[in-house]
């Protein structure tokens, strides 16, 4: 699929394409979360100041140095909710929403 990457479409972060493609080097990537997070450490066209850069996010200015909350981020992007309530459908990418969730709505306390 094509990308357009008109200025405004850019900024908002809207795309004609069910494509992942890095921000910072328009690279299309795989739709692996690892595969991202990977490209994220590695990106040539980032510049790394410091060593909170040790992951840039491909979509967006954020950056850490710690993979798990790259992880986190990226699958914000990537619609990627991989803890699931084992009582509802509810999902979410954070496992401490996941707990309030359950004790909000199930009373399970654990």
């Amino acid at each position: 699929g094509r990308v357009f990457f008109n200025s405004i479409l850019y900024k908002k972060n809207v795309f004609f394409s069910d494509s992942l493609v890095c921000h910072k080097c328009n690279i299309e990537l795989l739709p692996d979360i690892n595969s991202v997070i990977e490209h994220c450490k590695v990106c040539y066209y980032v510049s790394r100041p410091d060593k909170s850069y040790s992951y840039v996010c491909f979509k967006c200015e954020y950056h850490t140095q710690h993979r798990h909350r790259i992880k986190s981020h990226v699958s914000i992007h990537l619609g990627v909710k991989e803890f699931t309530c084992v009582f509802c459908s509810y999902s979410t990418n954070e496992v401490g929403n996941l707990k309030k969730h359950k004790r909000k709505n199930h009373d399970f306390e654990g």
